[in-house]
């Protein structure tokens, strides 16, 4: 099975990867329609954050 990750880690790394696919998404926005669904969907996903988490992503946003 594997070495199994802390709970702290498969977080970091979800939020990463989540936080990654959201930006690749705007990145290839056809339009600003799309644009606006994919940052009001980014909203909605750093909602469900703990608070600790959407530090995480508010750091990756201002380092990338």
């Amino acid at each position: 099975e594997g070495e199994k990750l802390t709970t702290e880690q498969t977080n970091t790394l979800s939020v990463e990867e989540q936080l990654k696919e959201y930006t690749d998404r705007m990145k290839n926005a056809e339009s600003n329609e799309e644009l606006m669904q994919i940052v009001m969907d980014m909203e909605r996903w750093m909602d469900t954050l703990s608070e600790e988490e959407q530090s995480r992503v508010d750091e990756l946003l201002l380092t990338n």
